[in-house]
């Protein structure tokens, strides 16, 4: 594989070392482009039985290809070994060294997170399968041969060292080969056995990543004595411990202290108990679709997705399996249970302060790409948050060591005390972390809250001034309409009981805009007074105590590890001085109920500012409903006086009919007592008998018909000055809305 720009492998450390070879590591080029491989090559002279299992292995690994198994590559020709010695062996270069070195830091000496005990399990058992499939028996399952490689920021697990690898397909693997702490029973009776001597070991490597201790202690008993255990144990047995009065016993259950939740450590013991089965027929269950059923187990348990509500009533966490169609809805009905807390008292946030409202929303949606824990957060609306909080327990282990008792158990009883110990005060962390999360998903909230509480506020004040300015223009047009009716008063037309209403709505209107104004500047000042409060509730939070002091403290109790690991192999554990790791212990306890008293204090604070502000909230909907009915009041009131206006004019058009009626009655009547013609009038005879006839007076009846017309006249100039008067006061008020700046009531 040379370089095209000319440049040469160069070594740079070395990985590690075994019985028969080495493992180099070896850098080409330099800066990002620069490319690793780990180089395997032997360090002595091998027999033929193990040069034949090293040429195995460099074959397996060149033709066998799998994610989850490191890759072989071609060797670079300068690093070619030599014609008289045993091939070299290239490989990917796994960045993240292998799983001892995962298990041995300090957060992880009992077990890694959930997580990524799911995805070493699933990346592991892929790997075996292909292996198996390939008629392949890798015979050395164990965490220093599990590579862990950066893929994307993520880990992923590989499977390596095929050295007593074994072709099964055309021969029965017999040899007693492997590393002893994971070998299946079978191997020590040097009987024929098969692919599910795997299961064993694979399952003894997924006990050691819950717990930290493999599961029935082979490395400090003799072979005679484990297999005595073995061959006692019941089916449904997975480890064999020693207590803390070290009394050794099995065990069906996994013991505290690990990582996993209620369901997942249920469903991983059931998966445990299949390959922990001594009997090799047996181990890894019947066969279903071809595939032993631990393998559909596994899958099960992978796709299963766990919610996990954290309850900052009081810390605790609570975790529940749910099926693809559970919803929000759903999950209520199982937290009324667990709680006692009605629904309506239930504020589920995410992490970053999201409120989940929507009831019908699929819980896998909210976590949709989501690789680490799903974690809800639990708060309650109202009721107050318990000051009895939730505390780690110490195992029975700790509390041992915390009480002098160290002396009854064995060496390895006494290592498991020190590592449970020192898994307390990360655990006292981790939980001081996680809570600290949900307070910040709870100030998120309300910061949130706070925001809608200033926009609603603001409405309220826009809605008070559509009030104001309908109201104002409503004034200025009775206004209009009084001083237009005053006019028509001096020509003689009055309508007392128009001008009346005129003044009563005036009155109305004035009542109905002084209600809301003081109602405003009451909310107003509450929101002012809860603006205050949220801010110093901010302030109180950041001056809230930190988990620094407890990972200082829990930094010492890992350097006290340390030591009591030097010192373990020249002193006698009655000659150590336990004081520092016990006062270590408590100081981590102390700490950690001071900041929960803190923040859960904080909590406390942060809840009143929600009940305020939806307190304020609700008064700031009822007064804008309220000021929406007096809008509508005012367009009703206009209604009603454009409607009396109307009225008026109607009643005019009426009276003015009535009147042209009767002057065209009058001047028939005139007409009629004329004649045709209009000749001087005679002056009246005696009639023939002596008796005077009818005698007319035309002076007399024209005065009285000029007089009615006359009436007619006025009436329709008075008609048409009305008329007039309307037209330009309906204009004067087209032309004030038109000019009106209205910009302000829109928030532009």
């Amino acid at each position: 594989m040379p370089s095209p720009s000319g440049d040469q492998w160069q070594f740079k450390k070395l990985l590690g070392s075994g019985s028969f070879g080495e493992v180099l590591l070896y850098q080409l080029g330099v800066g990002e482009t620069s490319e690793y491989i780990a180089l395997k090559r032997c360090k002595s002279i091998l027999q033929l039985d193990n040069l034949k299992r090293w040429r195995d292995e460099v074959e397996f690994m060149r033709n066998l290809e799998h994610p989850n198994i490191v890759q072989g590559r071609p060797v670079p020709p300068e690093l070619e070994a030599k014609p008289n010695e045993p091939p070299c062996l290239a490989m990917e270069f796994c960045s993240r060294g292998d799983l001892r070195k995962k298990l041995s830091e300090l957060p992880n000496m009992c077990g890694l997170p959930e997580a990524e005990i799911l995805l070493l399990s699933k990346h592991i058992a892929s790997a075996m399968e292909y292996l198996h499939k390939s008629d392949i028996i890798h015979r050395d399952i164990k965490p220093e041969n599990i590579m862990v490689q950066d893929w994307k920021g993520q880990n992923m697990y590989k499977l390596t060292d095929l050295g007593f690898a074994k072709d099964s397909k055309n021969q029965p693997a017999t040899s007693f080969v492997g590393t002893k702490e994971y070998m299946a029973p079978e191997l020590y009776s040097e009987t024929q056995y098969t692919k599910t001597a795997d299961y064993w070991s694979f399952g003894t490597v997924l006990s050691e990543i819950i717990t930290g201790n493999r599961p029935f202690m082979l490395s400090v008993l003799p072979v005679v004595k484990w297999h005595e255990i073995i061959a006692k144990k019941h089916i449904k047995d997975i480890g064999y411990y020693e207590d803390c009065n070290g009394n050794l016993s099995y065990a069906k259950n996994v013991l505290e202290p690990h990582q996993l939740c209620r369901p997942m450590r249920e469903s991983l013991e059931k998966l445990l108990v299949l390959l922990l089965c001594r009997c090799p027929r047996t181990r890894g269950g019947d066969l279903r679709d071809g595939r032993p059923v631990f393998y559909h187990g596994l899958e099960t348990i992978l796709v299963c997705k766990v919610i996990h509500v954290r309850c900052m009533m009081d810390g605790a966490m609570a975790s529940f399996p749910t099926r693809s169609n559970d919803a929000v809805v759903d999950l209520h009905k199982t937290l009324i249970s667990v709680t006692g807390l009605p629904a309506d008292q239930h504020l589920l946030l995410l992490a970053h302060g999201e409120r989940l409202t929507d009831g019908t929303t699929i819980l896998h949606s909210l976590f949709k790409n989501h690789n680490g824990d799903r974690i809800v957060y639990l708060y309650p609306k109202s009721f107050p948050v318990k000051t009895n909080f939730y505390i780690p327990l110490k195992t029975p282990m700790v509390e041992a060591l915390m009480t002098g008792k160290h002396l009854q158990v064995s060496e390895n009883g006494f290592k498991v005390m020190w590592k449970q110990s020192i898994h307390y005060c990360h655990n006292l962390i981790r939980e001081a972390l996680a809570r600290q999360t949900g307070f910040i998903a709870y100030l998120n909230y309300n910061l949130k809250r706070k925001a809608s509480l200033n926009q609603c506020a603001e409405e309220m004040k826009r809605c008070l001034h559509r009030l104001q300015a309908k109201a104002e223009f409503f004034l200025e047009s009775m206004s209009t309409d009084t001083q237009q009716y005053a006019r028509q008063v001096a020509t003689g037309f009055s309508a007392k009981v128009f001008y009346d209403k005129l003044k009563s709505m005036e009155e109305e209107i004035q009542e109905v805009t002084q209600e809301p104004e003081q109602d405003v500047k009451e909310i107003e000042r509450k929101v002012d007074e809860t603006m205050r409060f949220i801010y110093e509730t901010q302030k109180n939070a950041e001056r809230l105590k930190t988990v620094e002091g407890l990972q200082e403290t829990s930094k010492k109790c890992d350097l006290s590890f340390r030591k009591f690991k030097e010192e373990n192999k020249v002193k006698r554990r009655e000659h150590m001085d336990l004081t520092p790791i016990q006062n270590q212990i408590n100081e981590a306890h102390k700490q950690f109920c001071e900041y929960n008293h803190g923040i859960f204090k904080q909590i406390g604070e942060v809840q009143r500012s929600c009940l305020m502000i939806e307190d304020v909230m609700a008064k700031i909907q009822d007064c804008v409903r309220k000021m929406e009915e007096r809008q509508n009041q005012i367009s009703e009131l206009q209604r009603e006086k454009q409607k009396y206006i109307w009225d008026i004019l109607n009643n005019t058009i009426i009276k003015k009919k009535e009147s042209d009626a009767q002057v065209q009655r009058q001047l028939s009547r005139s007409k009629s007592l004329v004649g045709p013609t209009t000749p001087p009038f005679p002056l009246a005879a005696p009639s023939p008998s002596g008796t005077q006839g009818p005698v007319f007076e035309p002076q007399t009846d024209m005065q009285e018909s000029m007089s009615i017309m006359n009436q007619s006249m006025q009436m329709h100039s008075d008609f048409d000055t009305i008329m007039r008067s309307v037209s330009e006061e309906q204009r004067q008020q087209a032309e004030e809305l038109n000019s009106l700046n209205w910009g302000h009531l829109d928030g532009t």
